[in-house]
């Protein structure tokens, strides 16, 4: 399961039946994205996103995906 929650309280989420990978991950983040941008333009002023070191989270894919949102 991939989590995502923002200060309104509202949580988005991803189920899987498999380990979670990169593909996975980068996934989530792109429709995670898509949603906030329909939710709320600007986002991206007063967020944060928080990983744990899972080497999906830091991989050179995710890092460069996250740099240019």
């Amino acid at each position: 399961m991939i989590t995502a929650l923002d200060s309104d309280g509202r949580v988005y989420f991803c189920l899987s039946h498999a380990n979670t990978d990169q593909d996975t991950y980068m996934l989530f983040l792109r429709h995670l994205i898509a949603k906030l941008d329909l939710e709320t333009p600007g986002w991206q002023e007063s967020s944060v996103i928080l990983a744990d070191n899972a080497p999906y989270h830091v991989s050179v894919q995710a890092r460069e995906y996250l740099r240019k949102m």
